[in-house]
């Protein structure tokens, strides 16, 4: 046995694999599990899926909000295409016998205030470059770190980004960009949906970025407003300003080589989270 490397031996039971489509409608879609197929992406950025549910009465695909049926054939295998979808990420589900689940074939994604499948229905090499993981360049981390919050009395979580040199040069010291989510997402949304570490790579990279970490905390809006009875539009989400402030912010900067003035400290945020970039960064007198 290699002096380096332990291994731990298991038995598994064998898995049954369900049969695959040798001819997909299109490209295999780049948010799938390994090997699935299914769902696949045609040239006219239409979108075909496919669910194994041979009791089944009734299947559809719901791309934010807009359903589709889909038709069984004689095995029992329901496949149903799409209109031809806008360019980029979409959170979707699956109506089986009018319940809503999450295709087995896809990675989940938390968005829509709950865990979703996702989509991505891609553009032109040459548009999605800016976004695009590219060997070439150097890359930055994503840490993902916990904290316990005295106001909430509970455990948080955050991800930060931190560039490629950061681990190189120790004794500089960098601007900070706290990134929030938009509404029913949560911390993870940036990071994973958003391939925002490619972003992040690829502008530094190519000068457009000064060398920056990244902050992306929960902004307490991971639901759909109206979920909490009573709760109004201002306190919706409203929470997360004292946190960033009295926690958040002296949590980074303490644990990372930040820059800690006004003018290398900024807040920028999706929909809910632009809002609660106003709300934190801009407030009203």
């Amino acid at each position: 046995m290699n002096h380096l490397i332990t291994a731990v031996v298991m038995t598994l039971l064998p898995m049954t694999a369900l049969a695959v489509d040798d001819t997909p409608h299109g490209t295999p879609a780049s948010t799938n599990i390994p090997e699935a197929q299914y769902p696949c992406v045609d040239s006219q950025s239409r979108a075909t899926f496919k669910l194994a549910a041979k009791d089944a009465k009734d299947v559809k695909v719901d791309i934010c909000g807009k359903k589709y049926d889909m038709t069984k054939d004689a095995d029992g295998v329901w496949t149903g295409t799409t209109d031809p979808l806008v360019e980029g990420f979409h959170y979707y589900f699956l109506v089986v016998d009018g319940v809503s689940v999450i295709d087995p074939a896809t990675e989940a994604f938390f968005g829509c205030g709950k865990m979703s499948g996702g989509i991505e229905i891609p553009e032109s090499k040459e548009a999605a470059a800016y976004y695009t993981f590219d060997k070439n360049v150097p890359h930055g981390q994503v840490r993902e770190c916990k904290y316990y919050s005295n106001l909430e009395n509970a455990e948080r979580r955050c991800f930060v980004y931190t560039p490629a040199e950061y681990e190189t040069s120790p004794q500089k010291r960098y601007p900070v960009l706290y990134l929030q989510h938009g509404m029913g997402e949560d911390e993870r949304g940036w990071s994973q949906q958003g391939m925002m570490a490619n972003i992040m790579d690829n502008q530094i990279a190519a000068g457009k970025c000064v060398p920056m970490i990244v902050v992306m905390d929960y902004g307490n809006c991971g639901y759909s407003f109206g979920a909490r009875k009573g709760e109004t539009m201002e306190q919706f989400g409203a929470s997360f300003t004292p946190i960033m402030l009295e926690e958040i912010i002296p949590f980074i900067d303490g644990n990372f080589r930040t820059l800690t003035d006004r003018d290398n400290r900024a807040m920028a945020g999706l929909s809910w989270g632009g809002r609660e970039t106003f709300q934190t960064a801009l407030p009203k007198r």
